[in-house]
Formats: C-alpha cells, sequence, structure tokens
C-alpha cells in the first residue's frame, strides 16, 4: 500500500512538473509579456506638449509613441518600457526627462498601447530600431546625441540595440541578467536553460557596450532581485555609477524621485560635457 501510494505521488510531481513546462514552454510570451491597450493618461495631462508618432517596425508593423521635445533638447531620450501597461504609465520618467530638459521619445512594442502585432523577443528589438531610426530620420537626431534609457524588460531590449549603436551614455535601470535567471530563481526545480526560448540575455550583451552607464536598483525589488542590478555593474568594464533607489520595483522612482534625479543629472552632465569636450578638441 505504501509503495503504491509512493508511485502515485511520484507519478503525480512528474506529470505535474511536465504539464508546467509546457506551460512554460508553449505560452512563454504569456509569462513575459503584458501589455495593455488602455491609456491612463498622456503628457497633456501633465501639462506637457507632445506630439503621438507612428513609424514601421521591420515586419511592417505599426509603432506609436509619443514624441516630447524640451529646452534646451541638445540630446534626446529613447526609452523603452517594461514589461506591462503601455507608454501611459511612464509619465514620471517623461516629466523627469522633460524638466532636464532632454527631449524624449517612448514608444509601444508590438501588441503594447495602439502599436499593432504581438510582443516578441525578436519583434522588441525590431520596434527599438524602428524608433531610433525614427528619430535619424524624421527628427534629424544624430546619433552621437541620442540616450537609451530603459527599464526592468526595456532593459533586455535596450541592451541588444545599444551593441549596435554608439551612444554617448546608457541609462539601465531595475533590469534582469537575463531571462532564464529570472526563471531559475522562480522555477529552481525546473530546467529553465531548456524552457528559456525568450532570452533577453543582457549581462552578455554588456560585453559590447563601452559608453558610460548609469546603473539603478533598489534592494526592495520584489520582482528582479537587487543582486541582478549588482552582478549587471560589477560585470561591466566601461566607466559607470551606480544608483540606489529605495523602494519596491514600481515605487522606487516615485519614493527615490529627488535623489534620482540629482544622481542622473550629475551623471548626464559630467559625461555629456566629456563628450563636448573631445569633440572640440578635434
Amino acid at each position: 500500500m505504501v509503495q503504491k501510494m509512493v508511485f502515485y505521488i511520484v507519478k503525480l510531481v512528474i506529470g505535474s512538473l511536465i504539464l508546467i513546462s509546457g506551460m512554460l514552454y508553449f505560452f512563454q510570451g504569456k509569462f513575459v509579456y503584458a501589455p495593455s491597450k488602455k491609456y491612463i493618461g498622456t503628457p497633456a495631462d501633465i501639462g506637457i506638449k507632445f506630439e503621438e508618432v507612428f513609424f514601421k517596425s521591420k515586419n511592417d508593423v505599426k509603432i506609436c509613441g509619443w514624441y516630447v521635445p524640451a529646452v534646451p533638447g541638445d540630446y534626446t531620450i529613447l526609452f523603452c518600457h517594461g514589461n506591462a501597461g503601455n507608454i501611459s504609465h511612464r509619465l514620471k520618467t517623461l516629466k523627469i526627462m522633460h524638466d532636464l530638459g532632454y527631449n524624449f521619445l517612448i514608444f509601444d512594442y508590438q501588441g503594447y498601447g495602439k502599436s499593432e502585432g504581438t510582443p516578441t523577443e525578436e519583434g522588441t528589438y525590431s520596434d527599438t530600431r524602428a524608433a531610433y531610426d525614427y528619430l535619424i530620420n524624421e527628427k534629424k537626431c544624430s546619433e552621437d546625441k541620442i540616450i537609451f534609457q530603459a527599464r526592468s524588460l526595456g532593459g533586455g531590449i535596450a541592451t541588444k540595440v545599444v551593441t549596435e549603436k554608439n551612444p554617448p551614455v546608457y541609462i539601465l535601470e531595475s533590469t534582469f541578467t537575463s531571462v532564464a535567471d529570472v526563471a531559475r530563481k522562480i522555477y529552481p526545480f525546473l530546467p529553465v536553460d531548456l524552457l528559456t526560448r525568450i532570452k533577453y540575455p543582457t549581462i552578455d550583451n554588456l560585453k559590447s557596450i563601452s559608453c558610460p552607464i548609469f546603473f539603478v536598483h533598489s534592494p526592495d525589488d520584489e520582482v528582479i532581485p537587487f543582486s541582478h542590478g549588482k552582478k549587471l555593474y560589477e560585470s561591466y568594464n566601461g566607466k559607470k555609477t551606480f544608483f540606489q533607489l529605495k523602494g519596491g520595483h514600481n515605487e522606487g522612482l516615485h519614493i527615490s524621485e529627488k535623489e534620482y534625479t540629482a544622481a542622473l543629472k550629475t551623471f548626464l552632465d559630467s559625461h555629456l560635457k566629456d563628450k563636448m569636450t573631445s569633440r572640440r578638441e578635434r
């Protein structure tokens, strides 16, 4: 009787693991992406003028974004947001960068907000490249004046594209080392390296970047462990700054806004001034 019970328990456990593994493998996009179509506001609601823009991704999918000019507007931020919601959930960041005097382009990946299609790893890379090309071709930005800023999932996306470009600086916030590393923490009993089809290998892509990076993470982050942010920072061999937020994954920016803004301004002023000085010397 005991042997039969053990047999059934083992069978149940194995069956459950197979079921969970199958769901993670075949429906992986549902676990990684959490798009929302509904806007909760626009920059106009916080008194900022903006332009709704559209451009095509590589697979001919229409992508929607907001372009927000600023004064003096010498540099433009290209912002890649996290896995949930849409561009309307990032008004806080938009306002901070606008008040610091940076033009700002934020866009929705395929399947988010007003953007068409369905999100995929390759699709998000293509969407980001298309946003970059939009700034170059339509807004006539020069490559040395486009700054990448990315948060959470957006960091996994943007870091890949940054390896292909040469931005003056990069702002990387609350980001994981890789999707597999996140999954390994949640499902330590599963062979996540075999199951992970969506990769976003942020820490590997960092090896191909050389510009100064402003790393941001909170020890209170309940979504992406603080250890990921520290590991990314410690692995990077270029010029770098680490700013420690306070608060959870989605509250940290609100709680630490004053300190965050001051640290970011110091970082940007320092490294962008260096860039301008070196250009004059040439």
